[in-house]
Protein backbone atom coordinates (compact mmCIF):
# COMPACT_ATOMS: atom_id res chain seq x y z
CA UNK A 1 0.00 0.00 0.00
CA UNK A 2 1.14 3.55 -0.66
CA UNK A 3 0.26 7.19 -0.42
CA UNK A 4 0.74 10.06 -2.88
CA UNK A 5 2.84 13.15 -2.30
CA UNK A 6 1.88 16.62 -3.50
CA UNK A 7 3.89 16.14 -6.63
CA UNK A 8 1.85 13.07 -7.54
CA UNK A 9 4.75 10.64 -7.11
CA UNK A 10 3.72 7.32 -5.63
CA UNK A 11 5.69 6.45 -2.50
CA UNK A 12 5.70 3.05 -0.84
CA UNK A 13 5.29 2.70 2.91
CA UNK A 14 8.79 1.52 3.61
CA UNK A 15 10.16 0.61 7.01
CA UNK A 16 11.42 4.19 7.27
CA UNK A 17 7.90 5.50 6.57
CA UNK A 18 6.54 3.29 9.32
CA UNK A 19 9.21 4.43 11.76
CA UNK A 20 8.59 8.09 10.92
CA UNK A 21 4.86 7.60 11.47
CA UNK A 22 5.52 5.83 14.78
CA UNK A 23 7.85 8.59 15.93
CA UNK A 24 5.35 11.31 15.03
CA UNK A 25 2.50 9.40 16.68
CA UNK A 26 4.56 8.89 19.83
CA UNK A 27 5.41 12.59 20.00
CA UNK A 28 1.72 13.37 19.50
CA UNK A 29 0.62 10.93 22.22
CA UNK A 30 3.16 12.23 24.73
CA UNK A 31 1.95 15.81 24.60
CA UNK A 32 0.94 16.83 28.14
CA UNK A 33 -2.76 17.14 27.37
CA UNK A 34 -2.85 13.65 25.82
CA UNK A 35 -0.51 11.60 27.98
CA UNK A 36 -3.04 11.75 30.82
CA UNK A 37 -5.35 9.55 28.78
CA UNK A 38 -2.84 6.76 28.25
CA UNK A 39 -3.81 4.78 31.43
CA UNK A 40 -7.42 4.55 30.24
CA UNK A 41 -6.34 3.26 26.84
CA UNK A 42 -4.02 0.69 28.43
CA UNK A 43 -6.77 -0.46 30.80
CA UNK A 44 -9.17 -0.87 27.87
CA UNK A 45 -6.57 -2.92 25.98
CA UNK A 46 -5.98 -5.16 29.00
CA UNK A 47 -9.71 -5.58 29.71
CA UNK A 48 -10.39 -6.63 26.15
CA UNK A 49 -7.52 -9.10 26.16
CA UNK A 50 -8.55 -10.88 29.37
CA UNK A 51 -12.32 -10.85 28.74
CA UNK A 52 -13.85 -14.13 27.50
CA UNK A 53 -14.29 -14.14 23.73
CA UNK A 54 -18.07 -14.00 23.99
CA UNK A 55 -17.89 -10.90 26.18
CA UNK A 56 -15.88 -8.67 23.85
CA UNK A 57 -18.37 -6.40 22.08
CA UNK A 58 -17.14 -5.17 18.72
CA UNK A 59 -18.80 -1.80 19.27
CA UNK A 60 -19.02 -0.07 22.68
CA UNK A 61 -21.83 1.93 24.21
CA UNK A 62 -21.23 5.42 22.74
CA UNK A 63 -22.58 7.07 25.90
CA UNK A 64 -19.84 5.52 28.03
CA UNK A 65 -16.84 7.31 26.57
CA UNK A 66 -14.01 8.55 28.76
CA UNK A 67 -13.33 12.12 29.77
CA UNK A 68 -9.59 11.46 29.32
CA UNK A 69 -8.69 11.04 26.55
CA UNK A 70 -11.76 13.01 25.57
CA UNK A 71 -14.27 10.84 23.73
CA UNK A 72 -12.33 7.57 23.93
CA UNK A 73 -14.96 4.81 23.82
CA UNK A 74 -12.96 1.60 23.56
CA UNK A 75 -10.77 -0.65 21.45
CA UNK A 76 -11.87 -1.40 17.89
CA UNK A 77 -11.17 -5.12 17.32
CA UNK A 78 -10.71 -5.01 13.54
CA UNK A 79 -11.39 -3.03 10.38
CA UNK A 80 -13.77 -5.45 8.71
CA UNK A 81 -16.71 -3.91 6.84
CA UNK A 82 -19.16 -5.42 9.35
CA UNK A 83 -17.33 -3.88 12.32
CA UNK A 84 -16.92 -0.47 10.72
CA UNK A 85 -20.55 -0.28 9.57
CA UNK A 86 -21.71 -1.36 13.02
CA UNK A 87 -19.64 1.49 14.46
CA UNK A 88 -21.20 4.08 12.17
CA UNK A 89 -24.71 2.86 12.99
CA UNK A 90 -23.94 2.96 16.70
CA UNK A 91 -22.64 6.53 16.51
CA UNK A 92 -18.92 5.91 17.09
CA UNK A 93 -15.98 6.28 14.74
CA UNK A 94 -12.54 4.68 14.44
CA UNK A 95 -9.29 6.52 14.23
CA UNK A 96 -5.78 5.88 15.48
CA UNK A 97 -2.34 7.16 14.57
CA UNK A 98 -0.54 4.23 16.18
CA UNK A 99 -1.21 1.31 18.49
CA UNK A 100 -4.59 -0.43 18.57
CA UNK A 101 -7.52 0.87 16.55
CA UNK A 102 -9.72 2.98 18.80
CA UNK A 103 -13.41 3.89 18.92
CA UNK A 104 -14.34 7.49 19.68
CA UNK A 105 -17.56 9.14 20.81
CA UNK A 106 -16.97 12.79 21.78
CA UNK A 107 -19.39 14.74 23.95
CA UNK A 108 -20.19 16.94 20.95
CA UNK A 109 -20.27 16.10 17.25
CA UNK A 110 -19.56 18.54 14.44
CA UNK A 111 -22.22 18.21 11.75
CA UNK A 112 -23.65 20.11 8.82
CA UNK A 113 -27.41 20.32 8.46
CA UNK A 114 -27.67 20.61 4.72
CA UNK A 115 -29.77 23.78 4.67
CA UNK A 116 -27.12 25.52 6.79
CA UNK A 117 -24.27 25.27 4.26
CA UNK A 118 -22.62 28.68 3.97
CA UNK A 119 -21.32 29.50 0.51
CA UNK A 120 -19.00 32.49 0.24
CA UNK A 121 -19.35 34.76 -2.78
CA UNK A 122 -15.93 33.69 -4.03
CA UNK A 123 -16.94 30.02 -3.88
CA UNK A 124 -20.18 30.67 -5.76
CA UNK A 125 -18.27 32.60 -8.39
CA UNK A 126 -15.81 29.78 -8.93
CA UNK A 127 -18.63 27.26 -9.28
CA UNK A 128 -20.47 29.46 -11.78
CA UNK A 129 -17.31 29.92 -13.86
CA UNK A 130 -17.29 26.19 -14.54
CA UNK A 131 -13.50 25.97 -14.61
CA UNK A 132 -13.57 22.80 -12.54
CA UNK A 133 -15.32 19.53 -13.32
CA UNK A 134 -16.69 17.26 -10.61
CA UNK A 135 -17.11 13.48 -10.55
CA UNK A 136 -18.08 10.81 -8.06
CA UNK A 137 -16.08 7.61 -7.51
CA UNK A 138 -13.81 8.00 -10.54
CA UNK A 139 -10.58 8.01 -8.52
CA UNK A 140 -11.50 6.73 -5.06
CA UNK A 141 -8.12 5.25 -4.13
CA UNK A 142 -6.23 8.27 -5.44
CA UNK A 143 -8.41 10.63 -3.39
CA UNK A 144 -7.90 8.62 -0.19
CA UNK A 145 -4.18 8.47 -0.75
CA UNK A 146 -4.02 12.22 -1.34
CA UNK A 147 -5.91 12.70 1.93
CA UNK A 148 -3.30 10.53 3.65
CA UNK A 149 -0.37 12.38 2.11
CA UNK A 150 1.74 15.13 3.65
CA UNK A 151 0.13 18.53 4.24
CA UNK A 152 2.18 21.66 3.62
CA UNK A 153 0.73 23.45 6.64
CA UNK A 154 1.76 20.71 9.08
CA UNK A 155 5.12 20.87 10.83
CA UNK A 156 4.83 17.22 11.91
CA UNK A 157 3.45 14.87 9.25
CA UNK A 158 1.04 12.45 10.89
CA UNK A 159 -1.87 10.55 9.38
CA UNK A 160 -4.57 8.23 10.67
CA UNK A 161 -5.04 6.90 7.13
CA UNK A 162 -2.58 4.05 7.49
CA UNK A 163 -2.31 1.44 4.71
CA UNK A 164 -4.59 -1.03 6.51
CA UNK A 165 -7.17 1.74 7.07
CA UNK A 166 -7.06 2.67 3.38
CA UNK A 167 -7.62 -1.01 2.58
CA UNK A 168 -10.67 -1.00 4.85
CA UNK A 169 -12.18 1.99 3.05
CA UNK A 170 -11.46 0.37 -0.30
CA UNK A 171 -13.48 -2.64 0.81
CA UNK A 172 -16.35 -0.39 1.87
CA UNK A 173 -16.10 1.37 -1.49
CA UNK A 174 -16.31 -1.95 -3.32
CA UNK A 175 -19.49 -2.72 -1.36
CA UNK A 176 -21.05 0.65 -2.26
CA UNK A 177 -20.78 2.24 1.20
CA UNK A 178 -17.76 4.54 0.74
CA UNK A 179 -17.62 7.21 -1.95
CA UNK A 180 -15.29 9.87 -3.24
CA UNK A 181 -15.86 13.19 -4.95
CA UNK A 182 -13.16 14.46 -7.29
CA UNK A 183 -12.57 18.04 -8.42
CA UNK A 184 -10.59 18.21 -11.66
CA UNK A 185 -8.73 21.28 -12.87
CA UNK A 186 -8.71 22.66 -16.41
CA UNK A 187 -5.47 20.76 -16.98
CA UNK A 188 -7.22 17.47 -16.25
CA UNK A 189 -5.31 16.98 -13.01
CA UNK A 190 -6.90 16.24 -9.65
CA UNK A 191 -7.25 19.61 -7.90
CA UNK A 192 -8.97 18.40 -4.75
CA UNK A 193 -11.58 16.07 -3.37
CA UNK A 194 -12.96 14.22 -0.41
CA UNK A 195 -14.24 10.80 0.59
CA UNK A 196 -16.61 9.41 3.15
CA UNK A 197 -19.14 6.77 4.09
CA UNK A 198 -22.90 6.71 3.55
CA UNK A 199 -25.23 4.90 5.92
CA UNK A 200 -28.97 5.43 6.02
CA UNK A 201 -29.71 9.12 5.42
CA UNK A 202 -26.38 10.22 6.90
CA UNK A 203 -23.05 10.85 5.21
CA UNK A 204 -19.74 10.96 7.11
CA UNK A 205 -17.00 13.02 5.48
CA UNK A 206 -13.82 11.22 6.51
CA UNK A 207 -11.20 13.50 4.96
CA UNK A 208 -10.61 16.02 2.20
CA UNK A 209 -7.67 17.62 0.44
CA UNK A 210 -6.85 20.43 -1.97
CA UNK A 211 -3.94 20.99 -4.32
CA UNK A 212 -5.53 24.15 -5.71
CA UNK A 213 -7.11 26.91 -3.68
CA UNK A 214 -10.74 26.30 -2.68
CA UNK A 215 -10.87 22.90 -4.42
CA UNK A 216 -11.88 21.14 -1.21
CA UNK A 217 -14.57 23.78 -0.59
CA UNK A 218 -15.94 23.11 -4.05
CA UNK A 219 -15.99 19.38 -3.31
CA UNK A 220 -17.74 19.92 0.02
CA UNK A 221 -20.38 22.28 -1.40
CA UNK A 222 -21.20 20.09 -4.41
CA UNK A 223 -21.37 16.95 -2.28
CA UNK A 224 -23.80 18.53 0.15
CA UNK A 225 -26.05 19.83 -2.64
CA UNK A 226 -26.28 16.29 -4.05
CA UNK A 227 -26.96 14.86 -0.59
CA UNK A 228 -29.71 17.42 -0.09
CA UNK A 229 -31.52 16.37 -3.26
CA UNK A 230 -31.19 12.69 -2.29
CA UNK A 231 -32.94 13.07 1.06
CA UNK A 232 -29.95 12.97 3.40
CA UNK A 233 -30.38 14.75 6.73
CA UNK A 234 -26.83 15.76 7.58
CA UNK A 235 -23.13 15.46 6.85
CA UNK A 236 -21.13 14.32 9.88
CA UNK A 237 -17.68 15.95 9.92
CA UNK A 238 -16.93 14.74 13.46
CA UNK A 239 -14.68 17.34 15.08
CA UNK A 240 -14.69 21.12 15.30
CA UNK A 241 -12.46 23.32 13.20
CA UNK A 242 -12.74 27.00 12.39
CA UNK A 243 -12.73 26.15 8.68
CA UNK A 244 -15.75 23.85 9.03
CA UNK A 245 -17.57 26.34 11.22
CA UNK A 246 -17.21 28.98 8.51
CA UNK A 247 -18.84 26.55 6.08
CA UNK A 248 -21.92 26.29 8.32
CA UNK A 249 -21.08 23.22 10.40
CA UNK A 250 -22.01 23.23 14.08
CA UNK A 251 -21.50 21.23 17.25
CA UNK A 252 -24.45 19.28 18.63
CA UNK A 253 -24.59 17.26 21.88
CA UNK A 254 -23.82 13.56 21.64
CA UNK A 255 -27.33 12.53 22.72
CA UNK A 256 -28.84 14.55 19.88
CA UNK A 257 -26.43 13.03 17.39
CA UNK A 258 -27.21 9.51 18.61
CA UNK A 259 -30.94 10.21 18.35
CA UNK A 260 -30.43 11.29 14.72
CA UNK A 261 -28.40 8.15 13.99
CA UNK A 262 -31.07 5.94 15.57
CA UNK A 263 -33.82 7.65 13.56
CA UNK A 264 -32.05 8.16 10.23
CA UNK A 265 -28.96 5.93 10.21
CA UNK A 266 -30.45 2.60 9.28
CA UNK A 267 -30.89 1.11 5.81
CA UNK A 268 -29.33 2.56 2.68
CA UNK A 269 -30.26 5.75 0.86
CA UNK A 270 -28.37 6.48 -2.37
CA UNK A 271 -27.94 3.07 -3.97
CA UNK A 272 -26.31 2.28 -7.27
CA UNK A 273 -23.85 4.46 -9.15
CA UNK A 274 -23.20 7.94 -7.80
CA UNK A 275 -23.10 10.48 -10.62
CA UNK A 276 -22.62 14.24 -10.53
CA UNK A 277 -25.50 16.27 -11.95
CA UNK A 278 -24.39 19.37 -13.84
CA UNK A 279 -27.19 21.52 -12.42
CA UNK A 280 -26.03 20.68 -8.89
CA UNK A 281 -22.43 21.72 -9.62
CA UNK A 282 -23.15 25.23 -10.87
CA UNK A 283 -23.37 27.18 -7.61
CA UNK A 284 -26.67 28.76 -8.59
CA UNK A 285 -28.55 27.32 -5.62
CA UNK A 286 -29.33 28.57 -2.11
CA UNK A 287 -29.10 25.69 0.37
CA UNK A 288 -31.62 27.31 2.73
CA UNK A 289 -34.25 27.54 -0.05
CA UNK A 290 -33.91 24.12 -1.65
CA UNK A 291 -36.13 21.10 -1.08
CA UNK A 292 -34.80 18.55 1.35
CA UNK A 293 -34.35 18.00 5.06
CA UNK A 294 -33.75 21.19 7.00
CA UNK A 295 -32.42 21.30 10.55
CA UNK A 296 -35.89 22.23 11.78
CA UNK A 297 -37.44 19.26 9.95
CA UNK A 298 -34.88 16.88 11.44
CA UNK A 299 -35.62 17.94 15.01
CA UNK A 300 -39.35 17.90 14.35
CA UNK A 301 -39.03 14.29 13.18
CA UNK A 302 -37.08 13.44 16.33
CA UNK A 303 -39.79 15.06 18.46
CA UNK A 304 -42.52 13.11 16.67
CA UNK A 305 -40.58 9.87 17.11
CA UNK A 306 -40.14 10.59 20.82
CA UNK A 307 -43.85 11.29 21.26
CA UNK A 308 -44.75 8.11 19.38
CA UNK A 309 -42.41 6.10 21.58
CA UNK A 310 -43.95 7.66 24.71
CA UNK A 311 -47.46 6.92 23.43
CA UNK A 312 -46.43 3.30 22.90
CA UNK A 313 -45.14 3.13 26.48
CA UNK A 314 -48.46 4.44 27.79
CA UNK A 315 -50.36 1.96 25.61
CA UNK A 316 -48.23 -0.91 26.88
CA UNK A 317 -48.76 0.18 30.47
CA UNK A 318 -52.52 0.40 29.97
CA UNK A 319 -52.58 -3.02 28.34
CA UNK A 320 -50.58 -4.46 31.23
CA UNK A 321 -52.92 -2.82 33.76
CA UNK A 322 -55.96 -4.15 31.90
CA UNK A 323 -54.52 -7.66 31.82
CA UNK A 324 -53.69 -7.40 35.51
CA UNK A 325 -57.23 -6.26 36.40
CA UNK A 326 -58.68 -9.09 34.35
CA UNK A 327 -56.50 -11.62 36.10
CA UNK A 328 -57.58 -10.28 39.51
CA UNK A 329 -61.24 -10.48 38.51
CA UNK A 330 -60.84 -14.05 37.26
CA UNK A 331 -59.12 -15.01 40.48
CA UNK A 332 -61.96 -13.41 42.49
CA UNK A 333 -64.57 -15.37 40.57
CA UNK A 334 -62.69 -18.61 41.13
CA UNK A 335 -62.52 -17.93 44.85
CA UNK A 336 -66.24 -17.09 44.97
CA UNK A 337 -67.17 -20.32 43.21
CA UNK A 338 -64.97 -22.37 45.47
Amino acid sequence: MSFIEHGGQRVEWSLADRLNQLAAATAYAFQPKRIAGMPNVLRAMAARRIAPRGMRPAVPDPRCSAAVPAGFAGICPDLSPATMLAGYRAGVFQTSHAGPYKWWSPDERMVLFLDKLHMEKNLKRKLKQGRYSVTFDKAFTEVVEHCAGPRQQRRIQLTWLLPEVIDAFQRLHGMGHAHSLEVWGEDGELAGGLFGVSFGDIFVTESQFAHQRDASKIAFAVLNRHLQTRGYVLNDVRLWSAHLERLGCELIPRDEYLAIVERFGQGSNWQGEWMAEEALCSGTWDPAQEDGWSKAHVYLALSDASESAQDQVFADEEAWASDSDGSDADQGQKEAVS
